[in-house]
């Protein structure tokens, strides 16, 4: 350990002892809090003979959220992808990949890790993690017998501790152990109180300190290579042992943390601080890593490092502040009311079904007004002895409320029955379009925390990395690929960028795989056209598309389809085949293909002028011929009416022929009368038959007139 100031020891124990009454005051409460309404704990409040039941609201949005969050980051083959810088860094950054992805999978439970650091994500608002190395020892014994002393020379000359016995044949037994020190990268979420940072932090890079503090046994202690003697010295509890989450989670968990009958399993509070501190008086605050032990803070060790280990998983950062919301922020009142609207409805519905009884003193017995036996009697002295005190149901009021309740549930978390897929009601009384609306609206909220858990994530892969260049000091015999190959990770750059590979699109995971569908519809139709080494896409490409859809589809390892190969990967040229230029041929295909293309068009558009002056040409007939009908139409009717108007005159022709002879009948009547003495008897006989056949000629003339009209007008009326 370095020589340290004065004055250090000082600030770094005043610096924690702030970060600890931070947290430990102020943060912890909360948090506790949260830990109970996610847990379902009472309120403190219940009365005794009414309900007590207790809403989870803030429980059931966290795993209906976890579900989707989990499948987001652990849905594809990798996790993790580096990128390389340059093009030396090509291969490095693929086997970094593949190795910083082993070390997750196989070297650390990951996925267990991961949901835990993202529930505190969800319920608290931040999730801590952090990221280190540490040496591992494995031990292997191998026993041997039967060795000559040549063997036993070989096996001495093996790294290890050897014992050799000899047998009564004079041949000789041995037992080789040897000890194995590797190093390993371990990444783990821890418990939210053990996290300290100062007040005034808003993010790790910029903290005044930053800690871990937990209890460690004096074993443990012992073999991070500090004293035994020394450590006990450091035995008791400490803030930790009485820290709120800590109750909240462990309630019934009251023994000491020093309390143990084994002295090697009493525990010491180990902090392990970062904080940046100008050792040498350049006027360059160095970041140093200072571990400490007891309630005092006494430091240990201290030794310049180069990145603060911790990572954190934010739900819903607050800007300018280090800590973020959480559900239990936005739910911890809905939970509240809705628990106490509950209450009062089942006691409603309680009174209403089982209502109080009414009892005269000493007119019914006691011990049978209390039996609640079904059927069982009550003796009375009068008939009025026990009555009900019926209530009427009420809880009908509580609906609406709860139902305004959930609506800002909705509002607040942006998770919906609708969204989650499991509303019949909306699945069978609006549109697919509607449905996937509704579905997408909480999936967006889904994908904005995924995004902020993606942005620390990056973080903790960038920490690990370097972990890795820095650390490892020798190669690693791993199974890649299923292939057993060295890992060296000491020539790598370290400064890679990162890639987190997590299931975020604008559409569902149908619209994806209908996208990529097309897209390999379309590579298969340009690589059949263009043929191998055309210069637009290759195999590798048309792989890898696959492999997308394949994971997509839930399959996590894509090589078991299709085996990886490069992106440039295609076919290759067989010997004797001129070489020719993959670029060239290319435009050149791809002019024909516009060629063919602008005269499909021309072609086309031709045709759709051809179309459009065949229907106009259609059009002019048409209405040409309606005009000729109605013209037609006109002249009929117009020679009708001249037809019935000739009829009209000859009909009043006909009916003044008939009153002029009239008239002259009469005349001739009278002519008659007054003659009639001196008139010859024959002759007024042959004039009266003479004025009848004029009569009925002219009757005959005006029926036939008549008639003919009354066909006209019926035939107008047809028409």
């Amino acid at each position: 350990m370095a020589q340290l100031p004065e004055d250090f020891e000082h600030t770094l124990a005043a610096m924690l002892t702030d970060a600890v009454s931070y947290i430990d005051e102020e943060v912890s409460p909360g948090r506790a809090k949260a830990m109970e309404y996610y847990r379902g704990d009472r309120f403190g409040d219940e009365t005794d003979g009414r309900s007590q039941v207790v809403c989870r609201d803030v429980h059931d949005v966290v795993q209906s959220i976890l579900p989707s969050v989990q499948r987001t980051f652990f849905g594809g083959e990798r996790v993790v992808e580096f990128q390389p810088r340059t093009q030396e860094d090509v291969a490095a950054a693929e086997q970094a990949t593949d190795y910083v992805n082993f070390v997750l999978d196989q070297d650390n439970d990951w996925y267990s890790q991961f949901r835990d650091c993202a529930v505190d994500g969800l319920l608290f608002g931040d999730g801590i993690g952090k990221v280190w190395h540490e040496e591992e020892e494995d031990v292997s014994v191998q026993q041997f017998q039967g060795l000559d002393e040549q063997g036993v020379m070989v096996l001495a000359g093996e790294d290890g501790e050897l014992q050799v016995g000899q047998a009564a044949d004079g041949t000789f037994d041995a037992i080789l152990k040897r000890e194995i020190t590797q190093k390993r990268f371990r990444v783990m979420a821890l418990p939210p109180e053990q996290f300290l940072i100062d007040r005034r932090a808003t993010d790790l890079d910029d903290a005044e300190i930053v800690a871990h503090r937990c209890h460690l046994t004096v074993n443990e202690l012992v073999s991070m290579g500090y004293d035994r003697e020394e450590m006990m010295e450091y035995v008791g509890d400490s803030e930790l042992s009485t820290n709120a989450e800590v109750v909240a989670r462990q309630p019934n968990n009251g023994m000491s943390a020093a309390m143990s009958a084994n002295e090697g399993m009493q525990k010491v509070m180990y902090v392990e601080a970062y904080t940046r501190y100008d050792l040498d008086g350049d006027g360059i605050a160095e970041l140093l890593k200072v571990c400490t032990a007891g309630p005092g803070y006494e430091i240990l060790k201290s030794e310049p490092v180069d990145t603060i280990p911790f990572f954190k998983l934010s739900m819903s950062p607050n800007p300018h502040a280090f800590f973020s919301e959480g559900m239990f922020d936005r739910l911890y009142d809905v939970q509240r009311i809705n628990s106490q609207i509950l209450r009062l409805t089942l006691d409603s519905l309680a009174q209403s079904i089982s209502p109080r009884l009414g009892v005269v003193e000493n007119d019914a017995n006691i011990e049978d007004v209390l039996n609640n036996e079904n059927g069982a009697i009550i003796r009375m002295r009068t008939p009025n002895g026990v009555t009900n005190l019926s209530q009427p149901f009420n809880g009908q009021a509580a609906f609406p409320v709860l139902d305004y309740m959930r609506q800002v549930k909705e509002a607040r978390t942006g998770i919906t029955g609708a969204s989650m897929g499991v509303d019949a009601a909306m699945l069978g009384n609006v549109t697919r379009e509607v449905a996937n609306a509704a579905i997408a609206s909480g999936q967006g909220q889904i994908e904005l925390i995924c995004r902020n858990f993606a942005n620390g994530l990056k973080r903790m892969y960038a920490i690990l990395l370097e972990l890795m260049v820095t650390n490892q000091d020798q190669p690693r015999i791993v199974r890649l690929r299923n292939e057993f190959i060295p890992v060296d990770p000491r020539p790598w750059n370290a400064k890679m960028d990162v890639t987190i590979n997590v299931a975020l699109s604008a559409g569902t995971t149908e619209q994806r795989l209908a996208m990529l569908q097309y897209q390999w519809e379309k590579q298969s139709e340009t690589y059949s056209a263009l043929g191998p080494n055309n210069g637009v896409v290759t195999l590798g490409q048309i792989r890898n598309t696959m492999a997308k859809i394949a994971e997509l589809a839930g399959f996590k390892d894509a090589a078991q389809f299709w085996m990886p190969v490069p992106m440039d990967y295609d076919v290759p040229q067989q010997q004797g085949e001129p070489q020719t230029d993959p670029n060239a041929e290319a435009t050149k295909m791809l002019a024909q293909v516009e060629q063919e293309k602008a005269q499909l068009q021309a072609q086309s558009a031709q045709m759709r002028i051809e179309a459009e002056l065949y229907a106009k040409q259609q059009k002019l007939d048409h209405d040409a011929m309606v005009q000729a009908a109605k013209i037609q139409n006109e002249q009929a009717k117009l020679e009708m009416q001249r037809e019935q108007m000739m009829l009209e005159l000859e009909m009043q022709k006909a009916k003044l022929l008939q009153q002029m002879a009239k008239d002259e009948r009469d005349a001739i009547q009278k002519a008659y009368d007054a003659e009639s003495k001196n008139t010859d008897q024959s002759q007024l006989t042959q004039a009266v038959q003479q004025l009848g056949a004029m009569m009925a000629e002219m009757q005959a003339r005006q029926a036939n007139i008549e008639g003919a009209v009354g066909f006209i007008q019926q035939d107008e009326m047809d028409d």
